[in-house]
This record gives C-alpha cells, structure tokens and sequence, in this order.
C-alpha cells in the first residue's frame, strides 16, 4: 500500500506530449491531507459557480447602475469569457512550473477584488475591464483546479474529480438564491417603478432609490467566501510545508524513443478538446434555448416553460452530486459512454415530439421526462472525461489549458449558431442538439479506440524492456567475466630464498 502511494506521487508525462517534464509533488504524509486539499479544490469551485451563476439574476441591477440598454449591458459575457481563455492559456504555462497551490490562492483572491468591485462600477468599460479580470482568475481557477485533483489522486481522481463538479454545480444552484434577498425588485415597498420606451434604449429598465440597490452585498458575500479559500489554501501550504516543483526534464534520447507515439497522443487531445467543444457548446445550448423553444416552438405558456428550464438544470445538478459515490464503482469509459447514450434517447424523444401541443397533453409528459433525462445524461461527461484522459495522457497543465479552450470555444459559438438558426424555425435547436450529440459519441468512439490501440503499442514496447531480474542477471555474469579476466592477467612471484 505504502509503494502505491510513493508511485502516485510521481507523475510522468507518459504522453510525452506538451511536456516531457517530470512533476514530483512533496505532499504532507499525515493522513487526510489529500482528502483536505480535495475539500478546498470543492470549495475553490463552489465559489467559481457562484462567481459564473451571478451575473444573470442581477444583470438588470447592473444595467441600471451603468445606465445601459440591455444589449449593452449583455457585453460581459463575451467579455468575461475572452478572459476565461486567456486565463487557461496562462495556467498551461504556469502551472507545472511554479507553486500550484500559490498560484490557485492568487487566482482565487484576484477574482474575489474583481468580483467585490463590479456592482460598484458605474460605467460599462470599466465593468466590462472588471468582468474580463475576473474570467482570467475563474479560466485560471477551473484550468489549474481540474490538473491539482488528477495530480493529487491520480488513477484514482474518477470520485474526487466528480465532487469538483458537483461544488461548481451546487454554487451555481445558489448563486441565485445568494442574490434574491438583495434585488432591486424586491429590497423595498417605497420604490417607484419608471420605465423607458425610447428605441434606443432596448428592454424598459426598473429604476429604483440608489438605497434600495443592494445587489453589491451578494457580490460582497461571493467576494469574501473567494478570500476565505485563498487564505486556506495559503495556510494549508504554510502548515503542511507543501510545495510542487518540477524535475529536470527527461534527455533527448527517451524523448526520441517516445517520439513515435507522441502523435498519437497529439491526436488523442486534439481530438479530446472536438469533443469537449461539442459537449459543452450542447450543454450551454440546450440549457440556454429550452426556454425559449418551449414558448415558440411547443407554443407553451411562459410560466411553464420557465419550469422546463429548471427540471434540466435541476437532474444536471442532482446527477453530479449522486455521481460522487457512482464513480467509486464505474470506470470513466463507462460513464461516459452511459451518459452519451442517455442524452442521445433523450434528444430523439424530444425531437419525435417536437410538434406544438398542450402543456396538458400527453405528449408533454414525454418532453418534460426527456429533459430531465437530458440533464442526467449531460451531467457526468466532463468530469469523467477529464479523468479518462487522465489514464491515457497525463493532463498536464498545457494540455488542460487546451482542453478548457476547446470547451470555451464551443460555449461561445454552438448557441450563436443555433440563435441564428432558431430565427429561421425553433426545431433547429433539436436538429442541431441532436447532430451535435452524434458527432461527440462518433468522435469519443474513435478517440477509444485511438486509445486502445496506442495502449497496445507502450505494452509492446514494453515487453521489449529487460526486466530487473534480466538486468541482475546479465550485470552478474559481466561482472564474472571481468574477474575471471583479471585473474588470468595477474601473476604472482614468489620472492626466493637466498643462500
């Protein structure tokens, strides 16, 4: 037991591939510290879904601080995400090379300055600059948390790495919850509604006393729960005197020997990230536009489809919590291929039903059923698809930072696709959800079986290998032969009596 804890606090970079660096980490040896450390990653991604969740209860609080159209005001969150990118890139290059828990206790505390000052802000540049800081400390946070939990656990990061995501979905349940005592709408009796109906000024905007805007105290509260982690996580290293370095890197000669499979696992993360930019552009799409869809494609009543909205993102949270103990007795492989199997039934059901009906009717029973069954089949795929990746090539730091991009990528460009296509017809967000769907499962078939096969071939070579008995064995007979050779050489002469 105590040999199996030494290998995996040795991490090599067996794909070779963005990094030929060999990480050692010197973690405390008292019981539970993994364990403790895992707690705080949690809590470090609990307030990363409260800081993504709490732009979009408050955005009409933040459109009347700045005195802005909505359209305007709906900049940060392309603003915010061009700095999420750029914070992952950053993390690839830093991450294995300095402290990780420092560099996690900077990106928190910075994101906890950019979130408390962004209610206070009352013009749109500054904001929009306020935003873009923030993204690039949560694109820091989301890429360097995912590569400590593989490091830290290893093989065995399938559990822990499915309580990450579950901490980022509980925050983001809560955000909404954190903000709903301080809004506008609500902080007072004695506010007096006004609303604009000049062209240029988009959505009518409820415009209350400056004493009765209050949304800055929830961005507060988010604020000093991000300060808390980052001093945690500033003590843990004090405490427990951990640190991370990065060895020497390996020489040219076993560089040149794993060259032959290093495209292969190019390939295997070039191909990884297609994935993660179709699962998560599916993810952020369904999840945007269901609402939507429901109104002007089934022509249901509003109130009602705002609920059809919850029951996805409601199963998405409930299945990342359960899948914390799933994982202990499913492999990644398997969850992942369960759970694209579950999204692809639920989307051909929503699309055999797509037809306008009655929220009463019984049709309507099949798309609220397949919904949530969406919501359970979505849940899973990221976090079991980082510790999949984690058995076939080591996810470093650049190639989390890859892989995060991708997934950007693909948040920002699948929705705008099909906003323009949804203008044409409402279906083509089940058209496109569903050819979306196909091309993930085609592609995480091809990256299995790419996998497989580069598996079998790092076997083969080695078997190639001398084993440690051969290596004795054939030291000992050399060093036989050296000194039965000696002996030959050497003569011994006697020294002779004199008479």
């Amino acid at each position: 037991m105590e040999e199996d804890d030494e290998d995996s606090d040795i991490v090599f970079d067996r794909a070779g591939l963005l990094s030929t660096t060999i990480i050692k980490r010197y973690e405390e040896r008292a019981p539970g510290s993994k364990l403790f450390r895992t707690f705080l990653l949690c809590a470090a991604f609990f307030g990363l879904g409260l800081c993504i969740a709490v732009p979009g209860p408050t955005l009409l609080d933040l459109q009347e601080r700045t005195h802005t159209t909505t359209i305007e005001i709906s900049r940060i969150y392309p603003g915010r995400s061009v700095g999420y990118l750029l914070g992952s890139i950053v993390c690839g290059f830093l991450f294995d090379k300095l402290n990780q828990y420092g560099l996690l206790s900077a990106s928190l505390i910075s994101a906890a300055i950019a979130t408390a000052f962004v209610p206070w802000i009352k013009h749109l540049e500054l904001m929009l600059i306020s935003f873009g800081v923030q993204g690039v400390a949560l694109g820091f946070l989301d890429t360097g948390g995912n590569v400590l939990c593989l490091h830290m656990w290893g093989s065995n990061s399938q559990a822990p790495m499915q309580a990450l995501h579950a901490s980022f979905g509980v925050g983001a349940f809560v955000a909404p919850l954190v903000t709903e005592p301080f809004m506008a709408l609500h902080a007072s009796h004695n506010q007096t509604p006004a609303y604009s109906l000049h062209p240029t000024r988009g959505d009518p905007i409820h415009r209350g006393d400056k004493d009765t805007t209050k949304a800055r105290f929830a961005y507060l509260i988010i604020a000093i729960i991000l300060a808390v982690v980052s001093l945690s996580f500033i003590l843990n290293c004090i405490c427990s005197r951990c640190r991370c370095a990065a060895l020497p890197a390996e020489s040219s000669h076993t560089q040149n020997k794993e060259s032959g499979v290093a495209g292969v696992r190019f390939q295997l993360l070039f191909l990884l990230a297609i994935f993660y930019f179709l699962y998560v552009g599916l993810e952020v799409t369904f999840g945007g536009w269901v609402t939507a869809y429901a109104i002007e494609g089934l022509k249901w009543p509003k109130y009602v489809a705002v609920y059809l909205n919850s029951v996805f993102w409601g199963t998405f949270a409930v299945t990342r919590i359960l899948s914390v103990p799933l994982a202990k007795c499913l492999s990644a492989t398997v969850m992942v291929i369960l759970d694209m199997i579950i999204s692809l039934v639920a989307l051909t059901i929503i699309a055999c039903f797509r037809h306008p009906h009655s929220p009463n009717d019984k049709s309507a029973y099949a798309i609220w059923f397949s919904v949530g069954l969406l919501g359970v089949g979505l849940a899973t795929i990221f976090p079991s698809g980082l510790t999949w990746a984690e058995r076939y090539l080591n996810v470093t730091g650049p190639a989390a930072s890859f892989l995060i991009v991708g997934s950007a990528l693909g948040e920002m460009l699948v929705p705008s696709l099909v906003g323009w296509l949804f203008q044409k017809s409402p279906s083509w967000l089940i058209y496109t959800s569903l050819a979306v769907c196909v091309m993930a499962l085609i592609i995480y078939i091809v990256l299995q079986n790419l996998a497989l096969n580069n598996e079998k071939v790092i076997q083969s070579k080695l078997e190639l290998l001398p084993t440690n008995e051969t290596l004795e064995t054939e030291i000992k007979e050399e060093s036989d032969t050296i000194t039965t050779a000696n002996r030959k050489r050497v003569s011994f002469r006697l020294p002779q009596k004199q008479n």
